[in-house]
């Protein structure tokens, strides 16, 4: 094959879908991120690839949300100019009147035992897992507590543990 740098390259103009694999369009199992803060982690009865899998459960992700009730005061906070026109910005005062939890349940994932053996709860670990919520471990994070401003510690790297628990 002889390339001449000054001609245009002509090739297909479609481009492969490299996501395919992970979503299961390929119509093979979907491959997706699960993860969390770790709960249990116990042995299961199940095994996939010859491997015997443990059972990681997680603890629910729950956030707060504060509700608000706003009003308009009147009060001309600034000018937004679009092309020919302009229009005006009014101050808003907002008062928090409630609050919001919100829970979302984590389901377990099933990870090859030795991957999963010194995977302590409270850490936060990432997973990759087909449809029946087996698959590996991809990391295990240290938990952040408090307003610490140092680094997160990745724990362990698949089956190899980098820092003592």
């Amino acid at each position: 094959m002889q390339v001449d740098p000054s001609d245009d390259y002509v090739g297909s103009d479609q481009l492969p879908d490299l996501t395919s694999a992970l979503d299961g369009s390929a119509g093979g199992n979907a491959i997706q991120p699960q993860g969390g803060i770790v709960a249990a982690v116990t042995p299961s009865d199940r095994t996939a690839r010859g491997q015997k899998l443990s059972r990681v459960a997680f603890r629910p992700n729950v956030s707060n949300e504060d509700i608000e009730s706003c009003y308009p005061t009147g009060r001309v906070t600034g000018v937004h100019f679009d092309g020919d026109s302009a229009e005006l910005e009014y101050e808003s005062v907002c008062n928090v009147v409630g609050h919001r939890t919100h829970v979302e349940k984590v389901e377990p994932v099933y990870v090859p035992s030795a991957e999963a053996a010194q995977v302590r709860p409270g850490e936060n670990l990432e997973a990759m897992v087909d449809a029946k919520q087996e698959g590996l471990v991809v990391r295990s994070l240290e938990r952040h507590t408090g307003e610490s401003k140092a680094p997160t510690r990745v724990l362990q790297v698949r089956g190899v543990r980098l820092h003592g628990s």
